[in-house]
């Protein structure tokens, strides 16, 4: 049997992490400098598109800005631009707003060499 908390998290945005339910689509926004992690949310019948931009710097860094979901697709779609273009090494949480804020800690944990920004 389930402990509550275990069951509950199944209605909140913030995990599990890997429900098959919660797939994220990669998509080329201007070419070799800025991509789309494209995730939708949601709990019960309430669903929401919700998009991390990743942008390439002049440096040869990458920048993500609004966190989705770190789950297994998002970070291996993540480190498949990373082979081609370079680490990630600025995570931006540019907002307060629950959809992005329940991720970007759990983001910047598993890039272990990049900086959280947080907006105030």
């Amino acid at each position: 049997q389930q402990q509550p908390s275990a069951a509950w998290s199944e209605l909140t945005p913030a995990g599990p992490f890997n429900r098959p339910i919660r797939r994220t689509l990669l998509r080329e926004l201007v070419p070799d400098e800025l991509w789309a992690l494209d995730q939708v949310q949601g709990a019960i019948y309430v669903h929401v598109p919700v998009r991390c931009v990743v942008a390439k710097l002049s440096c040869g860094e990458l920048l993500c800005y609004g966190a989705v979901a770190p789950t297994d697709e998002m970070l291996a779609l993540l480190g498949e631009l990373e082979a081609t273009h370079g680490p990630v090494t600025h995570v931006i949480l540019p907002t307060t707003a629950t959809e992005h804020k329940l991720f970007a800690i759990a983001l910047a944990r598993r890039l272990k060499d990049a900086t959280l920004w947080i907006a105030p």
